[in-house]
C-alpha cells in the first residue's frame, strides 16, 4: 500500500512513517519512486508503536527489530544485549508498579481523610455563643460605659440571644449567639456577585499557593509569642479559612487565650462560626458582626491584631482603609500581623476601584502602615493568575504579597 493509506491505518503522519523509514525501522519495497508498505510493514508498524509505549526509544526499537530480521543463527551477541535491555524494561515496570501503588496507596489514605471530614463536618458541630465571663468586658463605643444585657437566653454558659443597651442610645444584640450591631450587613455577598462562585477562576492553584506562602509566615510569627492570657483580635474574617487555620495551629500550641472575629457581613460570621465549632480545641472565641467605629471594646484592649487582607475587604465595600481605627484596639507595646496584596503602579488597579486605589497600592498600604511605632514587612510572593483578585486590578498587572508586622 501507499504511504498516505499506511499512515491512515495507523492514524500517523506521513512524515512519521517517513521519518521510521528513514532510520530503517520501516523496510518498504521501492517501486519506481513510490515505496510499497507491505504486511511485513504493518507488523512492523504495530511492533515500533507497542515498544514506544513501554518507553522503548528509537536505537532499542531498531535493534530488537533487527535481531528477528536475520538469523538468529549468528546473533548470539544481540540475542544477550536484547535479553539484558527486556530485563532492564521489566524492573523499571515493576520499580513503576511500586511507585503506582504506593500512590495508589496514599491516594486511598487521602480519600479517608476527605471522606472523614465531611463526615465530621455533618455531625461534630459545638454550641458556641457569647461567652457570659467576657460581658464585663463590653463597653458602649459612643460614650464609654459599661453596657448591660437584658432578655438574654443562655445555653451552656453562652449567652445565645440578648439585647444589650446605653443611656446614651447605643444599641447591641446577641443573634445565634454572634454580637451584632450597627454595620452589619445581612444581605449574602455571594448573591449579589455571583462571579464569586466560580471556583475554578476565583481560586486558581498559584493563587492559592501565594495566600498560603503568607499565611504561613504570620503562623509562624504567632507562635514566637505568647498568647497565654491575651486576647486575639482578627478584625475582618471573611470566610474564616485563614482564621481558623491560625487559630486551630495557636490552639494546638496554648488554647488559653481569647479569639474576638469580627466581619461585616452575618453570613460569613455565622459559616466561619460553623467551622470554628469542629476544631478539636477552640480558646475562648466571641464572634462579631458591624462596623469598627460600633465595636463594644474598649480601646487599648487586644494584645494583638490580625487579618488577610482584612482592610483591603473593608475599603472595597465602606470606601475607606481604617488603619487608625484598628490600631485603636490595640494595647501599648502590643502586635498587628496581616498580610495584603498589592500592584506597584496605582495605574495597574482597576478602574472601578480607582476611587480607593490606594488601598491596593504597595507603597501606600505601608506609609499608611507607619502610624505604628515598629514594622516590618516580608514579600511573600508575586502572581500572574490572580485568582479572585483580578476583580480589583487590571489584567496585565502582577500582584505581590507581603506580610507586616506591626507594634504600637
Amino acid at each position: 500500500m501507499k504511504i498516505g493509506e499506511f499512515a491512515n491505518l495507523f492514524d500517523v503522519k506521513k512524515e512519521t512513517v517517513r521519518f521510521y523509514t528513514d532510520k530503517n525501522l520501516l523496510t518498504p519495497i521501492k517501486i519506481g519512486n513510490f515505496y510499497d508498505y507491505d504486511r511485513n510493514c504493518v507488523e512492523d508498524m504495530k511492533t515500533i508503536l507497542q515498544l514506544k509505549e513501554m518507553d522503548f526509544n528509537l536505537d532499542e526499537i531498531s535493534k530488537y527489530l533487527s535481531f528477528f530480521r536475520i538469523s538468529t543463527k549468528n546473533m548470539i551477541a544481540m540475542k544477550q544485549e536484547l535479553i539484558d535491555l527486556f530485563k532492564d524494561k521489566i524492573a523499571d515496570v515493576d520499580s513503576k508498579i511500586d511507585e503506582y501503588q504506593k500512590a495508589r496507596m496514599e491516594l486511598s489514605h487521602k480519600l479517608e481523610d476527605i471522606i472523614a471530614f465531611e463526615d465530621y463536618e455533618e455531625g461534630r458541630e459545638k454550641e458556641l455563643g457569647f461567652p457570659l465571663d467576657f460581658l464585663p468586658l463590653l463597653y458602649c463605643p459612643d460614650c464609654g460605659k459599661p453596657l448591660m444585657v437584658k432578655n438574654g437566653e443562655i445555653l451552656y454558659n453562652y449567652l445565645m440571644e440578648g439585647q444589650f443597651s446605653c443611656d446614651c442610645g447605643y444599641t447591641a444584640k446577641i443573634v445565634e449567639g454572634i454580637l451584632v450591631f450597627e454595620g452589619a450587613i445581612f444581605s449574602d455577598p455571594f448573591e449579589e456577585h455571583p462571579e464569586f462562585n466560580d471556583v475554578e477562576k476565583t481560586l486558581t492553584p498559584e493563587y492559592i499557593s501565594a495566600v498560603s506562602a503568607s499565611a504561613r509566615w504570620i503562623q509562624e510569627q504567632f507562635l514566637k509569642e505568647d498568647l497565654e492570657g491575651k486576647i486575639l483580635f482578627e478584625h475582618s474574617t471573611q470566610s474564616g479559612i485563614m482564621g481558623n487555620r491560625l487559630i486551630d495551629v495557636l490552639a494546638e500550641k496554648n488554647p488559653n487565650f481569647t479569639y474576638i472575629g469580627l466581619d461585616s457581613f452575618f453570613m460569613m460570621v455565622k459559616n466561619f462560626k460553623k467551622i470554628l465549632s469542629m476544631n478539636d480545641v477552640i480558646p475562648r472565641t466571641i464572634f462579631m458582626c458591624g462596623n469598627y467605629d460600633k465595636v463594644p471594646l474598649q480601646k487599648s484592649s487586644c494584645d494583638f491584631i490580625n487579618s488577610c487582607f482584612g482592610l483591603q475587604s473593608f475599603s472595597i465595600y465602606n470606601t475607606r482603609f481604617p488603619v487608625e481605627e484598628v490600631a485603636a484596639f490595640l494595647k501599648p507595646s502590643g502586635k498587628w500581623f496581616e498580610t495584603f496584596f498589592c500592584v506597584s503602579d496605582k495605574r495597574f488597579v482597576a478602574n472601578e476601584y480607582s476611587n480607593i486605589k490606594e488601598a491596593f497600592h504597595c507603597e501606600s498600604i505601608k506609609q499608611a502602615l507607619s502610624i505604628l511605632k515598629k514594622t516590618s514587612f516580608v514579600e511573600t510572593g508575586e502572581i500572574t493568575d490572580k485568582g479572585e483578585l483580578s476583580f480589583y486590578v487590571k489584567d496585565e498587572a502582577k500582584v505581590s504579597f507581603f506580610s507586616f508586622v506591626g507594634e504600637k
